[in-house]
């Protein structure tokens, strides 16, 4: 029985072993299983991220497409219009009738009813006029009105006739016009309001008329056949003349009340208009050329429009009469913007038409800075409580000064009804003399208007320009790229830092986008509003074909000492640093208002990257080779790890002595995603010039983005840029210590990766960069200011040595640690076209007198003169500081300031001017400054 129990003992103990067997292999069994869970888990992380990542894009494209679908939508609404008024012409009987007579002389024409009637009144004049000719004086040859037919075309203008060579060169123009004025409409373009009129809906026509009574009758009658409303009156103010005006209206004053208006004398546009409007009760006015042809209804248009309290101004688009020679029933005014002028110191009024090669604008509701007078319609009590058109002006620029002060002092926009369109027969005005006399006029126009508006304009402008708005000017921004090469098979890491943040500024802003390759001509600027370089060794001073306004931004990725001694250094207006230790450096050693600005990534490039078996590895390395020691060199051991793959792309390693193993040659940077997703990890070797001043190189980014973790040397750019996670080596052993680690823990990787891609992604991406730099741009205008100090040394050799200049150099540079541009200007420099670029202007006074410009700042120095100052010069300026020897009281009424000249507190001293500017900007963009 004992034996027994042995046996069962032994039995049990045998069960127990087996037992215990099976539950150790279930348990590494379970083991591999969680570790496979892990892998799962890990996998399925990455595809969750992927996911997000795409449906994010996803969003994007939906976004973009329904702004395409809203764009579409407004362009198929506007061929429907354009298509109804063809039918409705074909359908015309006049429209066949001279169609048949126009071919039958060679031309292209399309016109309606009224247009046929307005051409028999001006065939009847000109037959009349021709028969009073030949019975004053038989003997003289008949030959036609000097106002019989429009005028010749201008040279310059583009023409609808010509050669096929002609047509061709222009096309290009063409093209790039229409482009362009499609894209600031959908952006300027407004709903109309409600399709109701108000119920107090009189209007009075006020029609200035100077000569030729066959226009005024083309326009009533026109009028009358189109017509809709009950409640109209016409006040028609006649100039002094000889014509048969006169008979005309009282042949129309059974149709409609018509009250007249004759002054004796000449008496300016602004002047007629504005006693016309005073002596009517009506609630609106519409001030009409007397040039201008009915073709439709376009009133009930125009109050419709002024049923939106924001808008204050309407018009319409004025089109060519199809018997113009040069632009048969082109565009003559679709609405105003305006362009620099530099060599007259102002922005000129712009009118978009056919001359400057606008053949054809969207039929929509837009908003401009301004509108023409020739067909205007207002609420008479927001005319009058503004006083009316300013009667400064010699017959032009009335209407832009009206739409800008209705901006300024009411905040009512100025819109153009381009939907609808009159025939407009000439130019708005008649001709007031000889050429010259004409250029005078415009030039007086042009500078009254930059007194009353020049500083609101340019304020404005720049900040449109740079936030692309496209409401002053139709021409998107152009930004141009200063790089060592710029061909696809370039090498240059600076290339493709600017290609990527270009190409990011193209797709989110429109920008136009050039790069300027130091291999080709790279200091001729013409048409560029931004310059980035991304180069110490380029020289502003060489520059060429510059714009006055032109703003050039330093991009510092590297090599900050040198950026510094260039000569030129202190012309730029912006700085940009790629870390925040170079931008704190800028700042306080150096005195400039830095801006961080790190190197990113493409997600698009390299997010969607695919492995390819060529370029697989463990690890590997991108950068070249060029003879001189890498820290990666001494760091690198693949001996170490020969259970895992290592490669090194890039130049020159095929000659390294102990690297040269591993080296598989240079690529494109097109192939640099398949790269990284073809590895786990990148190892990165920040060289010196970036290394200790905390910069990330883009590899760290791009690899990022691509799915393989990064391992780098540079411990400042990765504690300031990744807070610390990123994965820092400063030796060989901390290097394939960190390389093992994370080749042996895919889990580990993966997680980390998985972390630092999506801060990636929400920071460091060149869409990122674009915004930022937009930001930077629009702050730039709003609150920067170009200040150019003016001293009277003869050359710029002399300028140095002069006291003045290290005064102007001392100021300026505290101007520019707070964000602000200087240039000095000896004599022979004040009046060229690059100061027109300057928002304020500071005269150091000597023995030369400088006569400002309006629509800038101008400031008077007069510290130590070699002159008296003279009450009518300190008239000139916005605001005098003088020397503490020269008593305010001798300056009349004009505002003085005492300053010593030898304070040696310049920081203080530009503290004290840069609140004046400010002031005087404030005062110069107010209503006040209209009075």
């Amino acid at each position: 029985m004992l034996r027994n129990d042995n046996e069962d003992l032994s039995q049990d103990a045998k069960r127990r072993e087996d037992l215990e067997t099976r539950c150790a292999a279930q348990a590494a069994e379970i083991g591999e299983l969680k570790k496979k869970a892990i892998l799962v888990n890990a996998r399925v992380a990455s595809l969750d991220l992927s996911l997000a990542t795409r449906e994010k894009a996803i969003a994007e494209q939906r976004a973009k497409m329904a702004e395409l679908i809203e764009c579409n939508r407004i362009l198929k609404q506007g061929i429907e219009t354009i298509g109804a008024f063809f039918r409705k012409l074909s359908e015309s009987r006049s429209f066949h009738f001279v169609v048949y007579t126009a071919r039958r002389f060679g031309l292209v024409s399309r016109t309606s009813r009224q247009c046929v009637e307005a051409i028999r009144v001006s065939l009847s004049a000109t037959r009349k006029a021709l028969r009073q000719a030949q019975q004053a004086n038989p003997r003289t040859p008949m030959t036609k009105p000097a106002d019989a037919f429009p005028p010749p075309a201008k040279s310059g203008q583009p023409l609808e006739g010509g050669t096929e060579s002609d047509k061709a060169n222009l096309k290009p123009m063409i093209d790039l016009a229409v482009a362009q004025r499609l894209a600031a409409s959908a952006k300027n373009a407004i709903a109309l309001p409600v399709a109701t009129l108000p119920r107090d809906n009189s209007v009075c026509f006020v029609v200035f008329h100077q000569s030729g009574e066959h226009h005024l009758g083309a326009l009533l009658s026109s009028f009358l056949e189109v017509n809709t409303l009950a409640e109209v009156e016409f006040n028609i103010v006649l100039q002094a003349g000889s014509d048969e005006s006169s008979a005309v209206i009282r042949s129309f004053q059974d149709s409609c009340k018509i009250n007249v208006l004759d002054f004796a004398g000449k008496r300016s546009f602004a002047y007629a208009n504005n006693r016309a409007a005073e002596q009517t009760s009506a609630t609106h006015l519409v001030f009409l050329n007397s040039r201008l042809v009915f073709r439709q209804d376009v009133v009930p248009v125009l109050l419709r429009c002024l049923q939106d309290r924001r808008i204050g101004l309407v018009s319409l688009r004025l089109i060519f009469s199809p018997m113009n020679p040069v632009h048969p029933g082109g565009v003559q005014h679709a609405g105003i913007k305006f362009r620099a002028d530099p060599p007259h110191f102002c922005h000129r009024p712009i009118i978009l038409d056919a001359c400057a090669f606008i053949t054809e604008t969207p039929p929509v509701l837009e908003k401009f800075p301004a509108v023409t007078s020739a067909a205007l319609a207002c609420r008479r009590r927001e005319f009058l409580a503004l006083g009316g058109f300013c009667e400064d002006y010699l017959d032009g620029y009335e209407n832009v000064d009206l739409c800008l002060s209705f901006r300024r002092s009411l905040g009512l926009r100025s819109v153009a009804a381009n939907q609808v369109a009159c025939i407009h027969t000439e130019s708005a005005t008649d001709e007031m003399g000889p050429s010259e006399a004409v250029r005078d006029c415009d030039l007086s126009n042009v500078e009254h208007l930059g007194r009353r508006h020049g500083w609101y304009l340019r304020r404005q402008i720049l900040a449109d320009k740079m936030s692309g708005r496209l409401f002053y000017s139709d021409e998107a921004l152009t930004v141009a790229f200063a790089v060592t090469d710029a061909t696809p098979t370039s090498t240059a890491g600076d290339f493709f830092s600017g290609q990527e943040l270009a190409e990011a500024c193209a797709i989110e802003f429109g920008w136009h986008v050039r790069y300027l390759s130091r291999t080709q001509d790279w200091y001729d600027l013409h048409d560029v509003d931004v310059l980035i370089v991304l180069l110490d060794s380029y020289e502003l001073s060489k520059i060429r074909h510059a714009k006055p306004d032109l703003i050039t931004i330093a991009w510092m990725r590297n090599w900050f000492e040198r950026w510094v001694a260039g000569p030129d250094f202190d012309q730029y207006d912006l700085f940009l640093c790629s870390s925040q230790k170079s931008a704190r450096w800028l700042r306080d050693v150096h005195r400039k208002a830095a801006w961080v600005f790190p190197l990113a990534t493409n997600p698009s490039r390299f997010v969607e990257a695919k492995p390819n078996s060529r370029y697989r590895s463990d690890y590997c390395f991108t950068g070249s080779y060029w003879q001189f020691e890498r820290a990666i060199e001494s760091a690198l051991q693949p001996q170490a790890l020969d259970s895992y793959q290592f490669a090194i792309f890039g130049s020159g390693w095929e000659t390294h002595p102990i690297l040269n193993a591993h080296a598989r040659g240079f690529l494109p940077y097109s192939e640099m995603p398949n790269v990284y997703a073809s590895t786990r990890i990148v190892v990165d070797d920040a060289n010196h010039v970036t290394k200790d001043w905390g910069s990330v190189n883009s590899r760290v980014f791009d690899a990022l983005a691509a799915g393989a973790l990064v391992i780098t040397n540079g411990d400042i750019g990765a504690a300031e840029v990744f807070d610390a996670e990123l994965p820092t080596y400063q030796s060989a052993d901390e290097l394939k210590s960190l390389l093992r680690r994370y080749l042996d823990n895919e889990v580990e990787r993966c997680e980390l990766v998985g972390r630092l891609q999506q801060r990636v992604f929400a920071r460091h991406t060149y869409r990122h960069r674009a915004r930022t730099l937009k930001r930077i741009l629009i702050s730039r205008a709003r609150r920067g200011y170009r200040v150019s100090f003016k001293i009277d040394s003869s050359t710029s050799s002399e300028i140095q040595e002069s006291r003045d200049f290290c005064l102007a150099r001392g100021v300026g540079r505290s101007l520019a640690g707070k964000g602000h541009s200087f240039r000095i200007d000896c004599f022979d420099q004040w009046d060229r076209t690059e100061c027109f670029g300057d928002d304020v202007v500071i005269s150091l006074r000597g023995a030369i007198r400088f006569r400002p410009k309006p629509g800038q700042i101008n400031l008077l120095c007069g510290i130590n003169p070699t002159r008296p100052i003279e009450d009518e010069e300190c008239q000139e300026f916005d605001h005098v500081f003088v020397a503490s020897q020269f008593p305010a009281c001798n300056l009349g009424d004009q505002e003085t300031e005492v300053v010593s000249p030898a304070d040696p507190d310049l920081a203080a001293a530009a503290e004290e001017l840069l609140t004046k500017i400010k002031e005087l900007d404030e005062q110069k963009r107010g209503v006040a400054s209209l009075m």
